[in-house]
């Protein structure tokens, strides 16, 4: 007899050898991800801390809105208005939503949830006196990103 197909059992173990491998990669691929898009944060802020050291040695004040920055800014969404007071310091990317103020530039990982509503993850700062950089966490997702930063400095 000519066996020409597979039988149900070695389907099903194919299945699960590929699920299994699917279960060890994805979070993995995710993390990576996070780290990446943690580390093109870091490289818009410090941006605006170099933009804002060219300001300090022309003499001027530090920018508070982002058109005295002179920085681009890709990937720009709407601007975010529930945790903004002034529309000009207030910017938003698909994955962050970035503040400037005369001491400090934030970045605030966060999602829309709903469409409206906002899921915070982690806060990066980059204070301009020194350039240092923070991360705070607010959920459990946070925390190794923040871990993998703290360690980068």
């Amino acid at each position: 007899m000519n066996k020409k197909a597979f039988t149900l059992i070695e389907l099903l173990i194919v299945t699960l050898i590929i699920g299994a491998l699917a279960a060890i990669a994805l979070p993995k691929y995710y993390k990576t991800v996070e780290r990446t898009n943690a580390i093109e944060s870091l490289k818009i802020l410090n941006d605006i801390y170099e933009a804002q050291k060219v300001r300090e040695q022309r003499g001027l004040s530090p920018a508070v809105a982002w058109d005295d920055l002179g920085i681009e800014i890709k990937n720009k969404a709407t601007p975010f208005y529930d945790t903004c007071t002034n529309p000009d310091n207030c910017l938003r990317t698909k994955k962050f939503y970035y503040g400037i103020s005369s001491t400090t530039a934030t970045a605030l990982r966060g999602e829309d949830v709903d469409g409206i509503t906002p899921y915070y993850i982690y806060l990066l700062s980059k204070t301009y006196s020194d350039g240092a950089v923070t991360c705070a966490p607010y959920t459990s997702e946070g925390i190794p990103i923040c871990d993998f930063i703290d360690s980068m400095h």
